[in-house]
């Protein structure tokens, strides 16, 4: 006697409806049991080679026993399929998919899926192209943050920052309206091998190549500093150049290409600023810390720097700045791009700065242990030369002239970043009120209260770039402005 059973799934999800019509059973599957041979077989024909996934399942609830077979019909087909055969007939050894023996196999059926295709139903852990969201996971030890924005000539946006919370580095283009167009780093595939050789890759024997690992414990792609151990990455700063990205990390700087692709040899001779020489913070007296923001000159040879000074330390615990020497806080730097030789653009007066940790956390300079601010932070370009410093210590934004001479004071208490909007001549404040910004259109006027941000890169920071951008021409730098937070005054 021989029992058999089938019970029959067909699901095609296909582009064309030509296709649908055209796949059709010649047999229909079935689950048998040859007596003279003492087995189960499943056996079904298609009058055309496809996709199939094959199951013994329980009719009762659908649940799936045994995963048989699943792969494309044709020439290479994984066992046990037959190749190049539209008729199939498979064995089935009455065990489950824990190869422990069925009760009663005569009460399972067969199922099989023909000419399936797949379709995004959602993708889980939030938005992959915004950086951050909220389904993400964001503890309190997370080193989740966005380490800088460049805005090209052409109005594309460039930002780059941990993909999510103890991530890897993310590079990636917008628009202006914050629309995401497409990855720089992680790099591209399809690249030739001698493009992207400088990141760090795996070249196999077929010649195709994979990147290699940075360090294990926060997986970055690549071997070059873009990552560090931990979630610690790069910043992206501005640069004159159309097609280039200049990327630093403990002052060494590094240029890769806006497509992806990287020099052979992509480190600089030195370092952020060779003269007089800086060195990076690592919990020591004298070394320089600080929430670095840079904006480019308007011909492209200089870059003005702030944000910066020399940390004092006690053992591994800061406790203030250094009041004295050529990193003290308070500063402004013009620094001559081609040679990184840098000069004190605009300081406060040496005697007046802030220097104790306590009592800048308490004065409007809301400095802190795990929230690290400078007297003078923010500052920006515009096409006149003009250059624009937020002075948190005083509690106001100044206007210099090319020569560094005060043209204005502007009032505004917590100032962090500042940008211009070159073409139409508007300049941004942050304000410390939540996610506003300050609109100052004329040096004249008073300024204006902007609205909150829109921009989906990063959902509380605190400026809409839709508004500073929303011409074809403009040339504009915003570094910083949404790497980092404003703080309320305790």
């Amino acid at each position: 006697m021989q029992a058999s059973r089938f019970l029959l799934t067909l699901t095609i999800l296909l582009a064309g409806s030509a296709w649908a019509e055209a796949l059709k059973w010649v047999k229909e599957p079935a689950l048998t049991f040859d007596e003279k041979e003492g087995k189960w077989w499943v056996t079904f024909e298609l009058n055309n080679l496809k996709d199939v996934e094959v199951a013994i399942v329980n009719p009762a609830d659908s649940s799936i026993v045994r995963h048989l077979a699943a792969g494309v019909l044709g020439p290479n087909p994984p066992a046990p399929l037959a190749a190049n055969a539209c008729a199939q007939k498979i064995p089935w050894d009455s065990r489950d998919d824990y190869r422990q023996s069925v009760a009663d196999p005569s009460k399972l059926a067969v199922r099989v899926r023909a000419g399936m295709g797949v379709a995004l139903k959602r993708i889980v852990g939030g938005a992959p192209y915004a950086f951050y969201s909220r389904e993400m996971g964001q503890g309190d030890h997370a080193a989740w943050r966005l380490t800088g924005i460049e805005v090209k000539s052409d109005g594309k946006v460039y930002v780059m920052g941990n993909a999510n919370n103890y991530g890897p580095p993310a590079i990636r283009q917008y628009d202006a309206q914050g629309n995401y167009q497409r990855t720089v780093f992680p790099l591209p595939a399809g690249k030739p091998l001698e493009a992207v050789k400088g990141w760090g890759v795996n070249v196999r024997e077929d010649g195709t190549y994979t990147p290699q690992y940075n360090d294990l414990s926060s997986p970055a792609l690549s071997k070059t500093f873009i990552s560090g151990t931990r979630g610690r990455i790069a910043t992206l700063l501005p640069s004159p150049e159309q097609d280039q990205l200049l990327l630093m990390h403990d002052f060494k700087l590094m240029r890769i290409n806006t497509d992806g692709t990287i020099p052979p040899s992509p480190l600089l001779d030195g370092l952020l600023v060779n003269d007089p020489a800086i060195q990076p913070a690592p919990m020591a007296s004298g070394k320089v810390t600080g929430p670095l923001q840079i904006s480019l000159s308007p011909d492209g040879k200089h870059f003005y720097l702030g944000g910066i000074f020399a940390g004092a330390y006690e053992r591994t615990s800061r406790v203030g700045t250094e009041k004295t020497g050529v990193w003290r806080d308070g500063q402004v730097f013009k620094v001559d791009l081609a040679t990184r030789k840098a000069g004190v653009f605009f300081a406060l007066p040496e005697d007046k700065v802030i220097g104790d940790l306590k009592a800048r956390g308490s004065s409007p300079i809301a400095d802190f242990k795990y929230g690290t601010y400078a007297a003078l932070q923010g500052v920006a370009t515009d096409a006149e030369g003009r250059v624009f410093v937020c002075d948190r210590q005083n509690k106001r934004v100044v206007v210099l002239d090319s020569g560094g001479k005060v043209v204005r004071e502007i009032p505004l208490e917590y100032p962090d970043a500042i940008a211009v909007n070159a073409f139409e001549g508007n300049t941004l404040l942050p304000h410390f009120l939540k996610h506003r910004y300050i609109i100052l259109e004329d040096l004249a006027q008073p300024p204006r209260l902007g609205r909150g941000c829109e921009f989906p890169v990063m959902p509380d920071c605190p400026f809409d770039l839709s508004q500073v951008h929303k011409r074809e021409k403009f040339s504009v730098d915003v570094h910083g402005l949404a790497a980092t937070r404003l703080r309320r005054k305790s």
